[in-house]
């Protein structure tokens, strides 16, 4: 059964204002963070919008996370900042002591 995001998208200062500064300031930066903590590339920052879509795309279907390639498709889109964080979150709440 298809579960929620262990924080929502306007959940930007949940993990520490890092995560949110890096959000909302250097982006990028954010997204090649969390497609380490994936064990993928850092380089997929290069590629913001892709390597986004990849890394939401994981986690969604390694955790059982409800959602579609469309939905989010359209939160990356409107919502980018608030989706980068609510994504590295979710790293770090539910990946972190987990071996990779």
């Amino acid at each position: 059964m298809p579960r929620e995001w262990s924080s929502g998208l306007c959940d930007c200062c949940a993990n520490g204002a890092l995560t949110c500064l890096l959000g909302f300031c250097l982006y990028e930066i954010l997204i090649g963070l969390n497609a380490h903590k994936m064990s993928e590339s850092f380089l997929l920052c290069c590629c913001a919008v892709f390597g986004h879509l990849l890394i939401r795309s994981k986690i969604r279907g390694d955790q059982g996370i409800e959602g579609s390639l469309l939905k989010d498709c359209l939160i990356i889109y409107f919502c980018t900042p608030c989706a980068a964080i609510q994504e590295a979150n979710e790293i770090d709440k539910v990946y972190s002591g987990q071996p990779k």
